[in-house]
């Protein structure tokens, strides 16, 4: 590959690696915040586990049918009549 210009003109294709890659020292960086972030708790654990509702079949079924109702739509236009902020939320 030649040596590319100093300055890029406009429609110039611009050789660019497809697998970025981190400097180092950047990487021990990353690798210490993260081991630091984990023992203070603020990272989530690797592996949760499966997800279980806490709806029985019957509550997803109330649920499903309130919203296909437009229930959940007037109660929630219910709740942005009494507190308008909420909308942006």
């Amino acid at each position: 590959m030649d040596s590319a210009p100093t300055q890029w003109g406009p429609g110039t294709l611009v050789p660019v690696t497809a697998q970025p890659t981190l400097s180092p020292h950047l990487v021990e960086v990353v690798a210490r915040c993260r081991a630091r972030a984990e023992e203070m708790g603020e990272l989530r654990p690797r592996k949760v586990g499966t997800f279980k509702s806490a709806f029985t079949d019957e509550a997803r079924e109330i649920l499903v049918e309130w919203r296909r109702n437009g229930g959940y739509e007037r109660a929630l236009a219910e709740i942005v009549a009494d507190d308008p902020e909420l909308a942006d939320q």
